[in-house]
């Protein structure tokens, strides 16, 4: 070891002027996750908490329902997934702007899933506006109704009119280019997209209309007297073993139902669907985005819980699928449609 090493290796060793009598610094310590949780939803609930002052003293003709909507999405944003559980059943659903919430007829219905099951056909009634929402909303009070057409009017609801009607301009359009098409409708609800064919006289061939819930299927039938439905009550998961005892068709199509199936099953019905179809038949699907506008809400006050998807990601769904000529996916207003062509041969 030459000096200039020997030196260096001392000016290392030797202790700084007045280090060798510090005590050691001591660690900080690291937040408990629980704490973080707690630091990062408090902006949320105090948000909540002037929202729900807001209600109970009677300041709801102005806007509540965005803003709320609004503070949940956005907090709902930069959380993981199980932490907006964990704070939707420990925070939320006690909270006090929850109860005032569902003052609104469309909001509690929604939550108390009164057929059972979530989203069903009078819950959408609702959004559409009239239908089997209208005795519902007679006798709901002042602040329930205000809070209700906030709901109407919020983005969310627009997405899901936007999706009837595009819904209606497509099997309008398929109707107009003759040879009166055979369509089945897959959780077909009450079949509101079906308006505009009856309104615009235009001619189908078999419209089969196939939903679990024989009270649904009795007011499509009601209110589309001039369709010829026929009515099928059956689930979904039946279609998988016997789908084909319904015949073949020109079109299918599916509004709601996949934003409750898994990827595995929806694959396999997806499957079975275009199996289902005539050469040169269509499938046309739907599935909410991940950036549908509502979710937080939904979720949270509604315990109204979708699978929501990306465009890539409901496009692999389609891969089962055989005899298939082109698949083609797009999007409208936070909702991306799949549509399936059959090969002609």
């Amino acid at each position: 070891m030459n000096n200039f090493e020997f030196g260096a290796m001392v000016l290392q060793m030797a202790p700084r002027s007045g280090d060798e009598d510090r005590p050691p610094a001591p660690r900080r310590a690291r937040p408990a996750k629980r704490t973080l949780v707690a630091r990062r939803k408090a902006p949320l609930l105090r948000a909540l908490n002037g929202y729900a002052a807001d209600l109970e003293a009677g300041r709801y003709s102005q806007p509540i329902l965005g803003p709320v909507a609004a503070a949940l999405a956005g907090y709902r944003a930069r959380v993981s997934r199980d932490e907006w559980r964990e704070t939707v059943e420990r925070d939320l659903r006690k909270h006090p702007v929850v109860a005032l919430l569902h003052e609104d007829p469309y909001t509690s219905y929604g939550f108390r899933k009164t057929r059972g099951y979530a989203g069903d056909a009078v819950l959408l009634d609702f959004i559409y506006g009239g239908g089997e929402s209208t005795p519902l909303l007679e006798g709901a009070s002042a602040m329930g109704a205000a809070i209700y057409h906030q709901c109407l009017r919020h983005p969310s609801s627009a997405v899901i009119r936007a999706r009837r009607d595009h819904l209606a301009s497509r099997i309008a359009a398929l109707c107009r280019k003759g040879g009166q098409p055979d369509i089945l409708s897959v959780a077909c609800g009450h079949l509101r997209e079906a308006g505009r064919l009856e309104r615009d006289a235009v001619p189908t061939g078999r419209f089969v209309a196939l939903d679990q819930d024989p009270a649904t299927l009795e007011v499509a039938l009601a209110d589309h007297p001039s369709l010829a439905l026929e009515p099928v009550q059956r689930s979904v998961f039946s279609l998988l073993r016997s789908g084909q005892l319904l015949g073949t068709f020109d079109f299918i199509y599916s509004a709601g139902l996949y934003d409750y199936l898994s990827d595995d099953f929806a694959s396999r019905l997806t499957e079975k669907l275009t199996a289902m179809l005539n050469p040169g038949g269509r499938l046309l699907i739907a599935n909410m985005l991940t950036d549908f506008p509502g979710a937080g809400y939904m979720e949270a006050v509604m315990d109204w819980w979708l699978i929501y998807r990306t465009a890539a990601q409901f496009k692999r769904l389609a891969g089962r699928a055989a005899g298939v000529k082109r698949v083609r996916v797009y999007q409208k207003r936070h909702i991306v449609y799949m549509e399936i062509l059959k090969s002609a041969a």
